[in-house]
Formats: C-alpha cells, sequence, structure tokens
C-alpha cells in the first residue's frame, strides 16, 4: 500500500492511495468464502455451492465489497500516519482505478485546522447595554407585573363599545361559499389589540350592545384559506358583552399581593435589583458578542469547508434529538436536515473561527482551567438551580462532559480576559417609534 500527498493548502491535504491487486483479490476471495456459507443456488445443498460458481455468480458484486473494504481499512492505516497528523475531517473517498480489476487506486481529501496567530485582540472597545437600569424600566416591569392582576369588569353605565374595551361577539361573514367559513359565537376580542383584521377595530367602535352591526374587514395576507387571503369580507356582528380592565391600585396592598415585599418601594427596589442582576447578564453577552465580532474581523482565517458542512449536519441531527432515528433516515427529513444544516452553516463557521482564535490566545497569554475553575462552576450551577452539587458533578461523570466543559470553561475565561483588557462602551439607546417618525 502506497501513499502521496498530491497536492495541499492552508486547510487539506489531497492524498492519492494505491493498494496492490493482491491485496484487492484477497478480500474479494474472503467475500466470496462468506457468500457460500449463506448464498442458495437451486440444485445445491446449502453451505455445498462450489467456488467456481459462486464466483461466476456473484463475482462482480464480491469484487465491489472487497474495494469497498480496503478503501475503509486502508483509510483508517493511512490516517495514523505521522504525515496525516492533524487531520479533523476526511471527505469522501472517490476510487479512480481497479473498480473491476488491477491495482485499486483511491483518492480522499484530508482536512485540517488552520494555523493562527491572532492580532489585536487586547484593548478592544466593545458596545454594550447601559449599566445602569433606569427608572423608566422599573416603571414597565412594575407595569407588567400590574397587568398580570387585571381584572374584567362588566361596563354598564353605557352601551356603545369604545377604545381599550374587551367585547364579547358573535359574527358571521356575508356571502355564499368559502366565506360562510368565517363564523364565530362569543369570542371575546380586545377591541385595542394590534392583531385584529384591519376594519374590525373601526367596526367595533360605536357598535351597540345586543343590537346588529355590518362591518368589513380585510382578512390577512397569511389567512387559512388561501383563495380568500387579503380580500375584504363584510361580517354580521352582534356585541352581546361589554368589559373593560381594571388594575389594583399601586400600593403597598399590591406589593404584598405579588409577593415583593410589604411596601410598594420594597417591591420597586426588588424589582430594580433583578432587573440590575439582568443587566450585567446582558452586558456579559453583549461584551463577548462583540469581542467574537471584533476578533474575527481582525483575524481571518480559512476554514476546511467540508469539515464545516459535516458539523452542520451533525448540530442539525442533534436539534432534531427527540425524533425517532429511522424517520431521520427517511428520504424526506434527510432532505430537511440538509437544508436545515445549511441555514446553519453560517453560525457554525463562526463559532468554529472564534474557538481557533480563542485557543491560541489563551496558549499566548498562558490562560489554563484547573481543577478550582470546575469546583467553582460546580457551585454556581448548583446554587442558580437550587440543587445538590452532587448531582452537578454527577454530570459530569464522563470524560467527553469533562473535556467539553474544560473547553467551555477556557474559552470563557480567555473572554473575561480580553474584556477585562478592553474598553466597554455603553451603546446609544435607539429611537422611540415617534421618533424614528419625525426623522
Amino acid at each position: 500500500m502506497e501513499f502521496n500527498i498530491v497536492s495541499e493548502d492552508e486547510v487539506s491535504r489531497e492524498v492519492e492511495v494505491t493498494v496492490p491487486e493482491d491485496a484487492v483479490n484477497a478480500e474479494a476471495e474472503r467475500v466470496l468464502l462468506q457468500l457460500s456459507k449463506r448464498v442458495k443456488i437451486k440444485g445445491f445443498r446449502p453451505g455445498k455451492v462450489p467456488m467456481r460458481e459462486v464466483r461466476r455468480r456473484h463475482g462482480a458484486s464480491a469484487r465491489a465489497d472487497a474495494v469497498q473494504r480496503v478503501v475503509e481499512r486502508t483509510l483508517v492505516e493511512i490516517l495514523g500516519d505521522d504525515a496525516l497528523e492533524g487531520t479533523i475531517h476526511v471527505q469522501q473517498p472517490t476510487v479512480t482505478e481497479g473498480a473491476r480489476g488491477g491495482a485499486v487506486r483511491f483518492r480522499f481529501v484530508a482536512e485540517r485546522y488552520p494555523e493562527v496567530s491572532p492580532t489585536g485582540y487586547l484593548q478592544l472597545e466593545l458596545e454594550v447595554p447601559p449599566a445602569e437600569v433606569a427608572d423608566a424600566e422599573i416603571d414597565t416591569e412594575v407595569e407588567r407585573m400590574r397587568g398580570e392582576l387585571e381584572r374584567l369588569v362588566p361596563v354598564e353605565d353605557r352601551d356603545v363599545v369604545e377604545d381599550g374595551d374587551i367585547v364579547v361577539a358573535s359574527y358571521k361573514a356575508v356571502g355564499e361559499g368559502e366565506v360562510e367559513q368565517i363564523f364565530a359565537d362569543d369570542q371575546e376580542i380586545r377591541v385595542d389589540s394590534d392583531d385584529l383584521p384591519t376594519g374590525l377595530r373601526e367596526g367595533l367602535l360605536g357598535a351597540t350592545r345586543g343590537e346588529a352591526k355590518r362591518v368589513t374587514i380585510t382578512l390577512p395576507t397569511e389567512f387559512s384559506v388561501e383563495t380568500l387571503a387579503g380580500q375584504d369580507v363584510e361580517l354580521d356582528l352582534t356585541v352581546s358583552e361589554i368589559k373593560r380592565r381594571e388594575l389594583p391600585e399601586l400600593d403597598d396592598a399590591f406589593a404584598r399581593e405579588v409577593g415583593e415585599g410589604e411596601t410598594l418601594l420594597e417591591l420597586r427596589q426588588k424589582v430594580r435589583a433583578r432587573l440590575q442582576e439582568a443587566r450585567e447578564e446582558q452586558r456579559t453577552s453583549a461584551a463577548r458578542t462583540a469581542l467574537g465580532e471584533k476578533l474575527r474581523e481582525a483575524n481571518p482565517v480559512t476554514l476546511p469547508d467540508g469539515f464545516v458542512r459535516a458539523q452542520a449536519a451533525e448540530e442539525a441531527r442533534r436539534s432534531l434529538g427527540g425524533i425517532p432515528e429511522e424517520k431521520l433516515r427517511s428520504p424526506e427529513f434527510a432532505q430537511f436536515i440538509r437544508s436545515f444544516a445549511e441555514q446553519m452553516e453560517g453560525r457554525v463557521r463562526e463559532s468554529m473561527h472564534e474557538a481557533l482564535l480563542l485557543r491560541e490566545i489563551a496558549k499566548a497569554e498562558s490562560i489554563r482551567v484547573d481543577d478550582a475553575d470546575i469546583d467553582a462552576w460546580v457551585t454556581r450551577v448548583a446554587a442558580k438551580n437550587s440543587v445538590p452539587e452532587a448531582r452537578v458533578r454527577a454530570s459530569l461523570a464522563t470524560d467527553d462532559a469533562k473535556e467539553g466543559l474544560r473547553g467551555r470553561l477556557l474559552f470563557e475565561k480567555v473572554q473575561d480576559h480580553l474584556i477585562a483588557q478592553g474598553k466597554l462602551v455603553d451603546a446609544s439607546p435607539e429611537p422611540d417609534a415617534a421618533e424614528a417618525e419625525e426623522d
């Protein structure tokens, strides 16, 4: 068995391999011998079929099996050679000679990571959300909590629908055919909802309880009946009930009801602390995202395309872990996974690019993960999830789990190191819709 590297670049080596004819013939004979023990041919007892007859009938298929076996076995042997050290992925081998006779020659591409020497990774300026939580954000969160305790109470002092009301209405489309599918009885509708079909809000406003009203609406373009999508439809509509939202008063009793303290002031302090903790997590996440973008921009690399595609396909399959294996192998799902993997390639490429850079920066900056880092992670995860530390440690029972964690913690330590060396800049607030319109 001989092999030669016929071409190579930064991330791949094309290898040509020659397997002697006698090795292929010997493998073909082994295939035929195995086949002779189970093949059934009329006129011969099982296991007693002459080899010449087995060879005559199955020689071609035995040769094909033998070629596949010697290619697979030879490939494993070659990948252990020092000349191919660092191989991370092998593209499908292609037999170029000897498929039907003689010596077998095949080629394959062995991919490897590129060599990288990151630069420009210190003192980076990273844009993150503002550190302080504004009073307006606390007001918004308190209002959200208040909204969760809203009650709907009947409107008894008027019969006409106004903006902000919640109504119970029945309606039916006017006409025959497919429009007859459009009807509802006693449906609760928020008049100020942004999800209403065009025209329905205007039709409800001014409607009188108990009286029929004809309104015109425009069905959404994604309407379930395709022929009606985007079309104007008339509805005969009757409002049977009118309700309004009733919110609790913002006082100490409200704070006690939501279980966030004895006073409204204490509630706001707890909300601030909770939002501040979330903000710190947002800042860390944003800083790491911005760091990755800057590192990749400053250090472009060539990545092995075959390995990227294989990793994207693996992630696509892993994300569908709840689906039975036999279904994943079906042609329909195979096509779906290919399409899904293509969509994931960009993210996989960015992640691989960043990981290569962080690994080399860790070496340059002498950053390592030790047992103390593992212990700190276990303590942190156990406290956050309110579970015993022993349960968290049990998740690290396998060597793969431990190595995977060490890799993640190493990248986080490098990121935190670079963020500490850099400068965090508060992002400018986005203009609200009104300001955007004025601009």
